[in-house]
C-alpha cells in the first residue's frame, strides 16, 4: 500500500517529465502499480503516515 508521500512523489515526478518506468524504478515499485495509481488517482485514498494531519496549515 502506498503512503501519502508515496503517492504525491509519483504525481509530482510524472508531472515533472519522469515516465512510468523512471518513478517506478526510483521508488521502488513495478511500473504497472504506478501506472494504476495515476489511472485511478482520483479514487485513490493515500494512507497517511502516523502523526501527519493534512488540515494542519503547519
Amino acid at each position: 500500500m502506498m503512503a501519502q508521500e508515496e503517492y504525491m512523489n509519483v504525481k509530482a515526478r510524472y508531472a515533472g517529465g519522469w515516465t512510468i518506468k523512471q518513478i517506478a524504478e526510483h521508488l521502488g515499485f513495478h511500473p504497472a502499480t504506478v501506472s494504476s495509481w495515476l489511472k485511478n488517482e482520483e479514487r485513490a485514498q493515500p494512507i497517511l503516515l502516523p502523526g501527519t494531519d493534512p488540515v494542519s496549515s503547519g
